[in-house]
């Protein structure tokens, strides 16, 4: 089974979580970069000595040009091995190279968010809530557009449920529409940012009760701590938080909702901060701690920035 999902992080987090969420194999995750075409043979074995399944992510492959040749030799595999999923993760893919076409054939997924142009997404709400008798005003378009999340079936889904309820202020909103799993990890980080340690220590005791995975959460938590600590290193260059988001090809809107943070944290913060994750990360990986134990540790911590 092969699943390719070209775009930016933002467009790409909640497939990505959806599929790992569905799945009960541990993912593997391959940096392209450090293979050679030798090692391929070996990597999309299905089954190795301690499981008989496997879920391979892979990244940076279109940085490694004889790498993705060579991949082109094992689509048929892929795709026929029912014990191997197979994930190829990307910014892009030049849509002029013949393994961009081999591709699709091949793959049960093939979403190409980068070949789109995002929508004025404030534009079409506004004229999608008139549709249903919806006034939003700028600032509730962009407090939901923050909630929901760009993706155009959520935010109508959400738009008949205001609908419904007559009601489009942001309590309502909080109270009857689902976040997004990145505005839930947002609403935490945020308050382990204002020093609210209380909010923190509940909501990772609640999140400590149901089957979300402790590793996702913290993945997208590391993606916030990077991002603001991209906008902190970066106020010295005088870039708008748009402008970093292009460089950092995520969304303009997690940037602007870190945009507070940054301008009164310094570089030192930055530097501690990743310090901190860095440090999370090993001990998740080679402790037997509860998980959420660290995860909350890591936020008391952060709450002291």
């Amino acid at each position: 089974m092969l699943q390719v999902l070209l775009g930016a992080r933002s467009d790409l987090d909640q497939t990505l979580a959806n599929t790992l969420a569905n799945s009960s194999v541990d993912p593997e995750r391959i940096d392209a970069e450090n293979l050679t075409p030798a090692d391929l043979p070996q990597l999309f074995q299905s089954a190795t000595l301690f499981a008989t399944q496997r879920l391979i992510i892979i990244k940076n492959i279109a940085d490694n040009r004889p790498v993705l040749d060579a991949l082109e030799t094992y689509l048929g595999e892929i795709h026929d091995n029912p014990d191997l999923h197979v994930i190829i993760i990307e910014q892009k893919l030049d849509k002029r190279l013949s393994i961009y076409k081999k591709l699709k054939p091949y793959t049960t997924e093939f979403a190409d968010f980068a070949t789109k142009s995002p929508p004025n997404q404030l534009k079409w709400l506004a004229q999608t809530a008139t549709t249903k008798n919806l006034n939003l005003d700028k600032t509730t378009s962009s407090f939901l557009l923050n909630w929901v999340g760009a993706d155009q079936g959520r935010l109508e889904s959400a738009l008949e449920k205001l609908a419904l309820s007559g009601d489009t202020s942001p309590s309502t909103i909080q109270q009857i529409i689902e976040p997004t799993p990145e505005q839930n990890v947002f609403t935490i980080f945020n308050s382990a940012l204002l020093g609210d340690r209380a909010t923190v220590n509940s909501a990772i005791d609640k999140l400590s009760l149901t089957s979300e995975p402790p590793q996702m959460f913290f993945g997208l938590i590391t993606n916030q701590a990077f991002i603001l600590s991209a906008l902190i290193l970066a106020q010295n260059s005088a870039k708008t938080p748009d402008q970093v988001a292009r460089d950092l090809g995520v969304s303009p809107f997690i940037l602007r909702n870190l945009t507070p943070h940054a301008s009164r944290l310094r570089p030192a913060h930055a530097r501690k901060l990743l310090r901190l994750f860095a440090r999370a990360d090993r001990d998740l990986k080679s402790t037997s701690l509860d998980p959420w134990l660290i995860i909350k540790n890591l936020l008391m911590q952060t709450s002291s920035l």
